[in-house]
């Protein structure tokens, strides 16, 4: 039988740190401890015992030493291959050093820049202090007009993922809020390297969607011929290039484009995200008044937060370019279904979701409903949607306005 091991208090540190970011709780006593026994097995389908998590957490007495099995299997819970993977990478990962070189890339960029590259290698999307780590050095590279530095960025990030990571999403959130600024030196890096780079093409062009510029850089970011893509792309950029051509009253090239997306969709070998769905329903209602396929989709949508998705892009498309009337399907919605815990990404898109039923309910003069949804509607959130900002702030305002008469 192997020897048990001996974890160090950092390595222990570590470890809390990596549950408590990863499950969203802070164990303090056994009523926690059960709910994250509860979460790593149902999401990893592993097989740890609450008995080693009680130990781990000081809640029954602890000898300090582990089994390397139950190690693994810890290790397992925060996203590493294993307990030996997770060692090498805590050894190599120093806070203050990497500090230290994004203090002194941040005092001379050339002579520093190969400190900064030596760090960028260690870097990852693990926990959020990297996370935070990265984005500063996104911040000083665009500052400092570094192309070298932002190229080795996106090459060790590429393969890294082809789906949603909010903390990538918030490592990039620079480039987008450059851009918005007219930042010249960013808007030209991301339109000559988005057409290969599937990293932005994820975590900045589809989780920064900025229909406002869809005249402006990100028109101008969605019009490049892309050389390599992630499987929807095509369908997503056809969509946004649609609306732009609708506001700009070129109706028939929309929906020229909208016919295309059409054929698009029937060759596809992949589901579509709802959010790609509700903006197809909602062309068909806007160009053809066609309600039909909206409950179609509705039924086929498999969790809460794929209805918030659903249902809040779709409303926001129809009011902005159909009609001023309430939506029906948003009666369908049961805000019961949404789990107690909640990520920061969860949050805010159910958060957007109270908001957008509060605005169907008033639509619908059911203002006692309406009012109960605003109430429970968190404004410290609604910087989640933050390119739709305008359009939710003006509702905000109106609310505060009408229930304050109450």
């Amino acid at each position: 039988m192997p020897a048990p091991i001996n974890i160090s208090i950092e390595e222990k540190k570590w470890i809390k740190t990596y549950l408590k970011d990863i499950y969203e709780i802070e164990v303090k006593d056994n009523y926690d401890c059960k709910k994250l026994y509860e979460l790593i097995n149902e999401r990893n389908n592993i097989n740890i015992s609450l008995t080693t998590l009680r130990r781990f957490f000081n809640l029954i007495p602890d000898i300090g030493f582990r089994s390397l099995y139950s190690m693994n299997q810890l290790a397992i819970a925060i996203g590493f291959e294993n307990y030996q993977k997770f060692k090498s990478y805590v050894h190599r990962f120093d806070i203050n050093l990497i500090n230290q070189n994004i203090q002194l890339y941040s005092l001379d960029t050339n002579t520093f820049r190969a400190q900064i590259l030596s760090t960028l290698k260690n870097l990852s999307f693990n926990q959020w202090e990297e996370t935070f780590q990265m984005l500063s050095i996104i911040s000083l590279a665009i500052k400092n007009k570094d192309e070298y530095v932002l190229n080795f960025i996106l090459k060790e990030q590429e393969d890294s993922t082809s789906e949603f990571n909010e903390k990538q999403i918030i490592a990039t959130q620079e480039f987008y809020f450059e851009a918005r600024k007219g930042n010249e030196f960013v808007i030209n890096f991301i339109k000559k390297n988005v057409t290969t780079s599937t990293f932005l093409q994820v975590n900045l062009l589809q989780c920064y969607v900025d229909e406002y510029n869809l005249n402006g850089f990100f028109g101008d970011w969605l019009s490049v011929d892309f050389k390599k893509s992630v499987p929807d792309l095509t369908i997503f950029k056809t969509l946004l290039l649609c609306q732009l051509n609708f506001v700009n009253a070129e109706i028939q090239t929309a929906q020229q484009l909208f016919k295309k997306v059409s054929d698009l969709k029937e060759k596809a070998n992949f589901n579509l995200h709802p959010i790609l769905n509700a903006r197809i329903c909602a062309w068909n209602v806007i160009f053809y008044n066609d309600n039909t396929h909206i409950e179609v989709y509705y039924k086929k949508l498999k969790n809460p937060f794929e209805i918030a998705d659903f249902t809040v892009i779709l409303s926001r498309l129809l009011w902005e370019f159909h009609s001023d009337n309430y939506i029906e399907i948003l009666n369908q919605v049961v805000i019961d279904a949404f789990p107690l815990h909640k990520n920061y990404f969860e949050k805010g898109r159910y958060n957007i979701l109270l908001l957008t039923l509060a605005i169907n309910y008033f639509k619908q003069n059911e203002y006692q409903k309406a009012t109960k949804y605003f109430t429970l509607f968190d404004k410290s959130l609604i910087g989640f949607d933050i390119t739709n900002l305008t359009f939710y702030t003006q509702w905000i305002e109106k609310f505060e306005v009408e229930f304050s008469k109450v």
